[in-house]
């Protein structure tokens, strides 16, 4: 968090990998990153509720080796990392890394 806060202001997304976030505890933790810093993040409280949630689990499908599981019944394309930066274009996302630090 403290890292995301040094960075210029951008909607933040990461990389689904589960073993990292389980060194957090909760893939929930995540969706404090707008209380903690000054970033907004792609993710929410009830994520599903909102009208951007496809959006969302599109992005992180296209990043990820393995993505997180969507809503039943909803269908995500498989990782394509170019498709993926124009995609994060559309949701203004301007920092996206592996939780490792590594963002851009």
């Amino acid at each position: 968090m403290k890292y995301l806060d040094t960075l210029p202001y951008g909607r933040v997304m990461f990389e689904f990998d589960k073993k990292i976030i389980e060194k957090y505890g909760t893939p929930r933790s995540f969706e404090l990153i707008p209380y903690w810093t000054k970033q907004a993040g792609m993710e929410g409280l009830l994520v599903e509720s909102s009208l951007t949630a496809p959006f969302h689990y599109i992005n992180q499908a296209e990043l990820s080796v393995k993505p997180r599981g969507t809503v039943a019944g909803w269908s995500v394309p498989g990782r394509d990392y170019e498709k993926a930066m124009i995609h994060l274009k559309y949701m203004n996302v301007l920092h996206y890394g592996k939780l490792t630090g590594s963002y851009r």
